[in-house]
């Protein structure tokens, strides 16, 4: 008797770094369904040609995060010299400029050594925005089902949204070779694709408006491996003397912290302990005071301190401009904070349900809501718990199921 059951899909994935901790080929490894996963570093494969320390100086500490027990072994090529090599230039970029150069140049490389290594023996290619053109147009791929994810808003798009932000405080918008190189390659990439998935509507949005076919775009909201654990008891006293309030990103123009910092000064119910983990550099002017309330800079934290520090707050604030779907937004509802953020965060957040959404650019609204969380204990309490119940529907889990579900209706 045959079997009637259907055999998954053959999916390759091609992914730098360790976004989201490796969601999608875990993901579709459990499924059964991942074919090949190529990616840059993969630390097992490296751990025993490195010098001693080498891993831990530098802010390479990092390279032990490149693993995934869910993804098996035999499934995977890498390319961790050449891993290595971006790694660092990123780490040592002091520009936006050099790191958008190192991005396009890494992207181009490694989407064409993804389409030299790559064989016709699957049923589809995964790949992400600016990395996945050469692959897409290749011979290999040519008769598979390519899905582009679009990890943020476009780059063209990007140019609209944070230019005049960027001129505000001095700095030119970065409008190289590079950037357009980076645009090029995202619109040809959606010719290419089959079928585009990102995490909110706002991208989705986005695409639309710079003539992508909306019957092409499936919006699939993300998860976050935090959300997987059990969840932890938030910790903060309701007795201390500061708000202490958190902020987790890396770039600080992009994120709206300028605005933030404004809004800060017209705050006066309580003193407010700003807590920013995260690499900043890129704000012009990164003050100690804002009105009387303190900020402290942590610069690059490990995730597990992350989660330390969400524990310890009293709400999350992120004011981004720009963004595809924040998952630390996830991880910060999971942990039971109170979340502000925009509309450009594209988070899964419903308004005064489970946080407060103010516009973006708005110093003034966003003063407000922290006002809010400060008075308004009753408030706290309920988001604390709505935030809670939202995030545990969104774990890296129900996030790949719910991509295979999306690709496997769409080949």
């Amino acid at each position: 008797v045959l079997s009637t059951t259907p055999q998954p899909l053959r999916i390759d994935v091609a992914q730098l770094g360790a976004r989201m901790h490796y969601a999608v080929p875990a993901g579709f490894a459990k499924a059964g369904a991942l074919n090949r996963f190529y990616t840059d570093i993969w630390y097992p494969e490296i751990q025993n040609f490195l010098p001693p320390g080498f891993d831990l100086v530098n802010g390479l500490s990092r390279l032990r995060g490149r693993f995934h027990p869910d993804i098996p072994t035999e499934k995977i090529t890498s390319c961790p010299m050449r891993g290595l090599r971006y790694a660092a230039q990123l780490q040592f970029s002091k520009t936006e400029q050099q790191r958008i150069r190192h991005f396009v140049k890494m992207g181009r490389w490694f989407s064409q050594w993804v389409a030299g290594k790559s064989s016709t023996e699957t049923d589809c290619c995964y790949g992400y925005n600016s990395a996945s053109l050469e692959w897409f147009a290749s011979s290999n791929a040519q008769k598979s089902f390519k899905v582009l994810e679009q990890t943020l808003v476009p780059r063209a798009e990007q140019k609209n949204l944070l230019r005049e932000e960027f001129s505000h405080h001095g700095i030119p918008w970065p409008d190289d070779k590079w950037n357009q190189e980076y645009e090029q390659r995202e619109q040809q990439e959606w010719k290419l694709a089959d079928l585009i998935v990102c995490g909110s509507d706002f991208v989705k949005t986005s695409l639309t408006n710079l003539g992508v076919n909306p019957d092409k775009i499936r919006v699939v909201p993300y998860g976050t491996p935090a959300a997987d654990r059990a969840t932890a008891t938030h910790s903060k006293s309701e007795a201390s003397e500061s708000f202490k309030l958190l902020f987790v990103g890396h770039g600080g123009i992009r994120k709206g912290l300028p605005g933030l910092f404004e809004a800060l000064k017209t705050i006066t119910p309580k003193k407010i302990e700003l807590i920013i983990a995260g690499d900043v550099s890129d704000l012009p002017h990164q003050p100690e005071q804002s009105g009387l309330h303190k900020i402290t800079y942590l610069n690059k934290v490990e995730r597990d301190k992350i989660q330390d520090l969400m524990q310890q707050a009293d709400a999350f604030v992120f004011p981004s401009l720009c963004e595809g779907s924040a998952t630390v937004i996830y991880e910060a509802m999971h942990a039971g904070l109170p979340v502000i953020c925009t509309p450009n965060s594209g988070s899964v957040i419903t308004d005064q349900q489970d946080g407060l959404i103010v516009p973006a650019h708005d110093s003034e609204r966003l003063s407000e809501a922290i006002s809010r969380l400060i008075e308004d204990d009753d408030l706290r309490t309920r988001l604390r718990n709505a935030a809670r119940e939202t995030a545990s529907h969104y774990t890296s889990d129900s996030f790949a199921r719910r991509l295979l579900e999306v690709i496997s209706e769409s080949v």
